[in-house]
């Protein structure tokens, strides 16, 4: 998991390291999106998603695939508060 003291700014800092397709597919991860369905809104393949959960794994500093849902459900709940109180 992410290490620091606050858990959200953990996760938000190793998001800003994140390219643009990595992000892409992090925020529909934490939109409830399966493997399958971000392959087909991505026009790529499942196995091609799955490298890029693999990524985004190691980038998020997380061990498993439970851990990256939580983390991109969490950031995703944060980046819509935060849309909704501008």
């Amino acid at each position: 998991m992410v290490a620091s003291k606050n858990p959200q700014r953990g996760v938000q800092f190793a998001v800003d390291s994140l390219s643009a397709r990595e992000l892409e597919v992090f925020k529909l991860l934490g939109e409830g999106f399966s493997t399958r369905e971000i392959a087909q809104q991505l026009n790529l393949s499942t196995k091609t998603i799955d490298t890029y959960r693999d990524h985004l794994k190691l980038k998020l500093g997380v061990e498993n695939g439970g851990d990256l849902i939580h983390y991109a459900v969490q950031w995703s709940r944060i980046q819509t508060a935060q849309e909704i109180s501008r």
